[in-house]
């Protein structure tokens, strides 16, 4: 009979010249809890890491991914906050779809 051994390998996210021990999966979930987060009001990136309890720097590196992708916007001020962006608002399907259930 021959064992074999199953081949764990987890990927870290690094941070500058040092990793992080947070996997790929786990990068994804928090960009997704910071816009479900954002989704509800804007909030600034120390308030974002305050909230789930993750490092300021991580939560920088995140928002950057997602202002880059176009999914979430810095409103201009003393204190910037964050807000999620609507892509389909641009187009005003929003509008459309909230106009045809009212029908």
């Amino acid at each position: 009979m021959i064992k074999m051994r199953k081949r764990h390998r987890e990927n870290y996210v690094t941070l500058g010249s040092r990793t992080v021990g947070i996997s790929q999966r786990q990068k994804v979930l928090a960009r997704d809890a910071i816009l479900w987060l954002l989704k509800k009001h804007p909030h600034s990136e120390e308030d974002i890491a305050e909230h789930f309890g993750l490092p300021q720097d991580l939560v920088v590196m995140l928002v950057r991914e997602l202002e880059r992708a176009g999914r979430v916007v810095r409103t201009p001020g003393p204190r910037p906050l964050l807000r999620a962006q609507d892509p389909l608002g641009r187009w005003g399907c929003d509008r459309n779809l909230q106009a045809r259930d009212a029908r």
